[in-house]
């Protein structure tokens, strides 16, 4: 069994440091760097130079592309700004191994634990919609699904993709230990500040809730651009259909949680 982890970093010199923990549980770890400076003092992290502008899509699918050129089973993919443990990855793995029919399973934003503490759940994982952060993938679901399509909202669309092809996501519901915390603080960060370039996802957001929602309205309940408060965009997903396929696909795997979904 091979892990990959990678990481996908633009004009930051953090990617290093989040490539180093990575590195403490992936047999190899790929950086994807867009004009940022990488230190890295692991053994096995390798660094792949690409144009400043490539985007996120493309530099998470530079590491797709690897992943598949290894033989990787598992792929692990984090944000370059984020402070995890190597324990964190470890329980990842241990379930994407135990339960099959997981596709995806994303670390918890330590904001986030607190809202969902009183999920009740009947496994150490909630479904979610999409892999976001800091994730592990299973390589045979994007050999499956396809990799990602969208310059925006990229996370949402392949996630939903997953979905539809009968793939369980999930994401950790172990307790606060077990979260990830970004170290920078990501609103209002303009283009030249790393991530992803605000003028990109200020232009492409309309386009990109317009193509999830023509493609995807089979299940969701809604998604469209928010017209007010914070919220870029609003969407409400249609989890009875969406559990229904996964179902279809795997059978009973025993998950059931207070919000009514149940596979």
């Amino acid at each position: 069994m091979k892990i990959l982890g990678g990481v996908p970093t633009r004009l930051r010199s953090t990617g290093g440091a989040v490539a180093d923990l990575l590195a403490d549980v992936c047999d190899e770890v790929v950086v994807v760097s867009q004009g940022a400076t990488v230190r890295c003092n692991k053994k096995n992290v390798s660094l792949l130079e690409r144009p400043v502008d490539i985007g996120m899509k493309r530099a998470r699918n530079t590491i797709f592309e690897y992943a598949d050129h290894v033989g990787a089973e598992y792929i692990f993919q984090s944000d370059d700004d984020l402070k995890f443990k190597p324990s964190v990855l470890e329980l990842m793995l241990d379930i994407m191994q135990e339960e099959p029919s997981l596709g995806s399973l994303s670390s918890c934003p330590r904001v986030y634990a607190n809202w969902e503490k009183d999920i009740e759940c009947t496994k150490n994982f909630l479904v979610f919609q999409c892999p976001t952060q800091l994730w592990v993938v299973r390589r045979q679901a994007i050999v499956e699904t396809g990799m990602l399509d969208i310059d925006v909202l990229e996370d949402i669309e392949l996630g939903l993709r997953m979905w539809k092809k009968g793939w369980v996501l999930g994401k950790l519901h172990a307790g606060i230990e077990f979260v990830h915390n970004p170290f920078i603080n990501r609103i209002g960060k303009g283009d030249e500040q790393g991530g992803q370039p605000e003028s990109l996802r200020q232009r492409e957001l309309p386009n990109s809730v317009k193509y999830i929602w023509d493609n995807h309205k089979d299940i969701l309940s809604t998604f469209a651009v928010a017209t007010s408060g914070n919220r870029t965009y609003t969407a409400r997903y249609n989890w009875s259909k969406m559990c229904e396929i996964a179902h279809n696909r795997w059978g009973d795997i025993g998950y059931e949680d207070s919000k009514g979904r149940v596979i």
